[in-house]
């Protein structure tokens, strides 16, 4: 059977379907390289999609309020609703991920990632036990939503 990697719905149908984060990792940057974001997003929309349909997951992302010093609810609300959202879609089946590999599913930075995890475990965010691992084989840490 070939595949029309030109169409990001087969794409991430390809990609769903590989056994490892790792495997899939690798077939999304190895198809993506030269693609804009537009299908990179479709890719990751489509691939996320079919996670919550194969788990049977509903989509429950946290209500978030967002604080601190820097906080500017006009600039910021929006985009920051829209990260912890993607974060949360990432990790919500309960598989281990990496850092790493949730940067390339949501395409966000690992820095913005770690702190949408952070705020995630928050009582004002839904109070997720959000549980984290170390990979000692190569010294990285692992998170995922324990679904209860």
């Amino acid at each position: 059977m070939t595949h029309d990697f030109s169409d990001p719905l087969q794409l991430a149908e390809f990609i769903m379907g590989l056994r490892t984060d790792k495997e899939m990792s690798f077939a999304f940057e190895f198809n993506t390289r030269k693609r804009d974001d537009a299908f990179k997003k479709m890719v990751r929309d489509r691939s996320q999609e079919i996670l919550d349909e194969r788990n049977n997951i509903p989509n429950k992302k946290p209500d978030a309020e967002f604080d601190g010093a820097d906080y500017n609810p006009a600039l910021d609300d929006d985009r920051l609703n829209k990260q912890v959202g993607r974060v949360y879609d990432a990790i919500k089946d309960g598989a281990w991920l990496t850092l790493d590999a949730l940067e390339k599913i949501t395409g966000d930075p690992q820095a913005s990632i770690s702190a949408q995890l952070r705020h995630l475990r928050k009582e004002r965010f839904g109070s997720h036990n959000i549980e984290r691992r170390r990979d000692e084989s190569v010294g990285t840490w692992e998170y995922r939503l324990n679904v209860v």
